[in-house]
């Protein structure tokens, strides 16, 4: 089975770093995410310079590695944004539920 390679940009060194290969982009993007937030990440630190790039395939079983033209999948910013918005999600969830046990707990007084 084919594997893509991606590598992570650094857009102010103007180079390509951290070679990797996955199945999926999605695969990809949950490992960048794991570099990025992990602590003391130079990534997580300087997010406007870094993004995750596609490069092309790799053919584990003959080593056959095929360019594909460059496309950029994710930045860090936009890691930021979405885990940022997914734990608002998450609150307003957990406050919803504490907000709807509240009420039930005051109507079963109120019984």
């Amino acid at each position: 089975m084919s594997q893509f390679l991606y590598a992570i940009k650094d857009l102010k060194g103007s180079c390509y770093d951290r070679v990797f290969s996955c199945s999926h982009d999605s695969d990809a993007i949950r490992l960048f995410d794991q570099l990025v937030f992990s602590p003391g990440s130079p990534y997580r630190d300087y997010g406007e310079d870094f993004v995750l790039a596609l490069l092309g395939s790799f053919d584990p079983s003959s080593g056959s590695v095929i360019s594909l033209p460059i496309k950029q999948l994710t930045t860090v910013m936009e890691r930021q944004v979405f885990f940022e918005a997914l734990q608002r999600i998450r609150q307003a969830k957990v406050d919803a539920a504490v907000c709807d046990h509240e009420s039930s707990e005051v109507s079963d007084v109120q019984k």
